[in-house]
């Protein structure tokens, strides 16, 4: 079958606005693309800043599209009009939707799952994409769609509770870290611009350290330590208050969050 579009778009959010940047940037062009969102600001906007093509309605969007992006929110899975209208290949970014629930509520035989997070947003995501049913071009095209925005990983949908607690939901636990050291240093006599400029620049070099790097995180822990000196201060004293088994435990209770909605 001849489609108009190669993408389409159902959603026009954050994540879909970054995923079409990274996508457009690299592997398509504007005129690949159809849109659509209920929102019509949202809509308007990303065509605008895109120049992609605004659709009707979500069927327009899936009778004209080789590959149709489900961006919309999970709960809203159920109120999509395309029940009776074949899909060619649905991928979907939709946090707990499992593909036998996509299989079941609409007309598809191909479907990519995803777990995708915000740093997509600046080119530094990483997704995790599981498929049902693709064929090696499908996968090529949606692994090529998702690399546009970072990194990606193949893995089997079961793992995608522990993806989530992990990647999906990490950005806001090194937020959180790099807040608590730049109030840190608050506390100890810099202005927060200055404390959150070393925080984050600190962060940004050591995450590219550890990536480039074939030593083993716990020996970067202790190239940093001497003995006696000042890091082994606040490491000895973060492993007495246990801060790695409250981070732990943080991550498992994401992981069982992530199960129970997907029970729903």
């Amino acid at each position: 079958m001849s489609y108009s579009y190669k993408l389409g778009i159902i959603g026009c959010g954050n994540m879909a606005t970054a995923i079409l940047n990274g996508a457009l940037s690299s592997l398509l062009k504007p005129s690949d693309v159809f849109a659509y969102d209920s929102d019509g600001v949202k809509a308007a906007l990303i065509n605008k800043n895109y120049g992609v093509k605004i659709a009707e309605s979500n069927a327009d969007v899936v009778k004209n599209c080789e590959y149709v992006l489900f961006a919309v929110k999970p709960q809203s899975v159920g109120t999509l009009d395309i029940a009776d209208i074949k899909i060619n290949c649905l991928i979907s970014i939709m946090a707990g939707v499992k593909i036998s629930t996509l299989r079941e509520r609409f007309n598809v035989d191909s479907v990519v799952r995803i777990m995708p997070n915000t740093p997509c947003s600046v080119g530094y995501g990483m997704c995790a994409l599981t498929y049902c049913n693709a064929s090696e071009e499908q996968k090529n095209f949606v692994t090529s769609l998702f690399q546009s925005t970072g990194e990606t990983i193949e893995l089997a949908e079961d793992k995608f509770d522990a993806v989530t607690a992990v990647s999906g939901s990490g950005p806001a636990y090194v937020y959180y870290f790099i807040e608590a050291m730049a109030k840190g240093g608050v506390k100890e006599g810099l202005t927060y611009e200055q404390s959150k400029k070393l925080a984050v620049q600190t962060m940004k070099g050591a995450v590219f350290l550890a990536e480039k790097s074939d030593i083993e995180l716990s020996e970067l822990i202790e190239k940093v330590c001497s003995k006696g000196g000042t890091t082994i201060e606040a490491v000895d004293y973060l492993k007495e208050t246990d801060v790695e088994g409250k981070i732990v435990e943080a991550v498992s209770r994401c992981a069982e969050k992530s199960r129970v909605l997907g029970r729903k």
